[in-house]
């Protein structure tokens, strides 16, 4: 395309964006009359909004809300982990989320069923009135107060960054710079060569918290870096970088030697299966049985070699021989059957969000009375604070109808991952050298262009040689493309798989050190294809159909 005929479609843009009144359309055209910034006292406003600097500080507090509750505690009071770390993203999260919606000035005008059929609206939506409901009709009020608070948080934070939240993979990435920090001083805690702290009436194991503050905690926000680390591997051998491809290995190694040392099996559980799984999608096919193997055999020898993971599998080899599974369980048995007794008593709402604990005391009381024996490791005065199963608590507190909802939550979850549509890449004949334009192309051309009588290459110089050049730039892009989209559908699946084994011995969702991480990557996986489009017309993609509707716009999107 011509010069002037790129200025006569500048133009016409520029008008068409006029006429929307928008304040982006005003700075395009105060900038090509060479104006600069806008001036006066509300200038400096109108550069920082058409600049999205109010965005990118939303995007900044989103990886704040990651990177710092790990390092945060407060010695002086009760809880001096979970609480300080809650507070601070509870903090974090809605002001993240105040200035990402800075962005909907972009949207001409918002479609309210579109919101409505938004991917993490349609899987989140129901679980949250339900909550509601039964919030409303619980006698502990106060308790469902504080957990409708979280939750409600949590909910806004998917569909706000499923939304509105860019570079999502890069922002999970920064996650393995707290989780090596925790990983190394969990070591060093191990090892007794670096102790910031002691944990009163704690022995063993339990003093290996690092930050986090319980050993079981640190294995659970272990495992989401350790599959993130074997992702950063395996996308640093595919682009055929061998020096980050060792270092994210050691990182990967690091983590996992952590986690063994926590010998929190639950965790341990969760790393083997979802890294498995993996391997078992991301790697090439001929490779596939091999890698999946080899990690648990990596596995299988970490079990081995260090020494006190080892002897507590071996006890509880010897329980589940002997037919104590509540040994086995460590007692969390007593919680799955109370939360079970909670629901029987309460079968359509349950006792109310965050209710659990409230209603464990009385119902493990009634229990007794009933003839039922509760585990010996157990005292009189031991309370379940939660289920250590996040189902069977969710029924406990939201009844039948909570478990309805979790079911529709988990349909939809699936389906999103399902019926993800296909890149250009993924479709056949796509991909680098394929049927396209770009193999053949390039093929062609070598024999095409041949040498000069000088010996020197006249490729550069002709129009085939540039052609050859965007032929071969479309390949490496598509290359990239097709690596991302792989690399994404297996660490999507493995992470959903690692949170799913967490959650039938643990509540990975109910502290806020392990929550956010896999709240950003649930945004992740329910990520509408069309962004801030999804829930109404952007003048981008205003201008985009405008443009595709009349011969000079089709023109324009084809330059």
């Amino acid at each position: 395309m011509t010069p002037p005929a790129k200025k006569s479609i500048a133009k016409k843009r520029r008008s068409r964006a006029a006429a929307t009144g928008s304040p982006a359309a005003a700075g395009s055209q105060r900038r090509a009359r060479g104006g600069g910034a806008p001036s006066g006292p509300r200038g400096w406003w109108r550069a920082v909004v058409e600049r999205r600097l109010l965005e990118r500080l939303g995007w900044w507090l989103a990886i704040a809300t990651l990177l710092l509750p790990p390092f945060v505690m407060l010695a002086g009071i009760r809880d001096p982990f979970r609480l300080p770390k809650s507070l601070l993203a509870e903090l974090l999260v809605p002001l993240s989320l105040v200035f990402l919606a800075f962005g909907l000035r972009r949207i001409d005008r918002v479609d309210g069923r579109r919101i409505l059929s938004l991917p993490a609206v349609r899987a989140l939506g129901p679980l949250w009135v339900v909550a509601l409901i039964s919030g409303l009709a619980s006698a502990h009020s106060e308790h469902s107060l504080e957990a409708m608070w979280s939750l409600s948080i949590g909910v806004a934070a998917v569909i706000a960054w499923s939304v509105a939240l860019p570079r999502k993979r890069r922002a999970l990435d920064l996650m393995l710079i707290p989780g090596v920090a925790l990983a190394v001083i969990a070591v060093l805690q191990h090892h007794e060569i670096f102790r910031p702290f002691e944990l009163a009436r704690a022995t063993g194991r339990i003093q290996m918290s690092s930050l986090a503050g319980n050993v079981a905690d640190l294995g659970a926000y272990l495992v989401l870096p350790l599959l993130i680390a074997q992702a950063g591997a395996m996308r640093a051998l595919a682009a055929g970088r061998k020096p980050l491809f060792a270092g994210t290995i050691l990182v990967a190694l690091l983590l996992l030697y952590a986690l063994l040392l926590g010998q929190t099996l639950s965790a341990l559980a969760a790393a083997f299966a979802a890294s498995a799984l993996f391997w078992l999608l991301r790697a090439p096919r001929r490779w596939r049985v091999l890698l999946v193997v080899g990690t648990l055999a990596v596995g299988v020898v970490g079990l081995l070699l260090v020494e006190p993971v080892r002897k507590r599998v071996a006890n509880k080899v010897r329980e589940v021989r002997a037919g104590r599974l509540n040994d086995v369980l460590t007692g969390r048995l007593d919680g799955w059957r109370t939360g079970v007794d909670m629901l029987a008593r309460n079968p359509l709402l349950g006792v109310g969000p965050g209710a659990y604990r409230a209603e464990f005391a009385p119902t493990k009381l009634a229990m007794i009375e009933e003839g039922e024996t509760f585990w010996w490791g157990h005292t009189d005065g031991s309370l379940f604070i939660n289920a250590h199963n996040e189902p069977i608590e969710l029924a406990a507190e939201l009844g039948g109808l909570g478990l309805l909802a979790l079911g529709w939550c988990v349909v939809v979850v699936l389906g999103e991952l399902r019926r993800r549509p296909l890149s250009p890449v993924d479709a056949p004949g796509g991909a680098p050298g394929g049927a396209g334009t770009g193999g053949a192309g390039a093929a062609g051309s070598k024999t095409a262009v041949g040498r000069s009588s000088k010996g020197k290459s006249t490729l550069g110089k002709s129009a085939l040689g540039k052609s050859l050049a965007k032929s071969r730039a479309r390949d490496r892009l598509a290359a990239g493309a097709l690596v991302a989209a792989a690399d994404r559908r297996a660490l999507e699946w493995s992470g959903l798989v690692a949170l799913a084994v967490l959650s039938m011995t643990y509540f990975p969702l109910r502290t806020a050190l392990v929550a956010y991480p896999y709240l950003l990557l649930l945004s992740w996986v329910l990520e509408p294809s069309r962004g801030l489009d999804a829930i109404g017309e952007t003048e981008g993609s205003a201008a985009a159909g405008s443009a595709a509707g009349s011969p000079t716009g089709r023109e324009e999107v084809a330059a």
